[in-house]
């Protein structure tokens, strides 16, 4: 999820329990701290306002990963940081359903 604009050379962005698994941050989300965040190389961890923060980021498109709490999942875009622009990349952790669906096979 992108949200505000950011410096040239910066990835920055928030982690919060997701609790209504929309990726909008409402003001009743718990933000997550603690939660370790890498991009480019890099590594941060949440502060307790579930914020983290990269400077001095090449122009490049970067992965970022985080490591969640067990039970949380989350979808995470791509961090595209240009010289001119940073990017700023949200963490929407939802609980995982913890259900799989087994579809029968069928041979014929």
């Amino acid at each position: 999820m992108a949200l505000a604009v950011a410096a040239p050379n910066t990835v920055r962005g928030t982690a919060w329990l997701d609790s209504n698994s929309d990726s909008i941050r409402q003001p009743w989300e718990t933000p997550l701290a603690g939660v370790v965040v890498m991009v480019a190389g890099q590594t941060a961890v949440t502060d307790a306002d579930g914020r983290y923060s990269f400077n001095g980021v090449a122009a490049g498109t970067y992965g970022v990963t985080a490591v969640l709490p067990n039970g949380l999942t989350a979808q995470i875009g791509p961090a595209v940081v240009s010289n001119g622009r940073g990017a700023v990349v949200g963490i929407a952790a939802a609980p995982g359903s913890g259900f799989r669906v087994h579809l029968p096979v069928v041979v014929r």
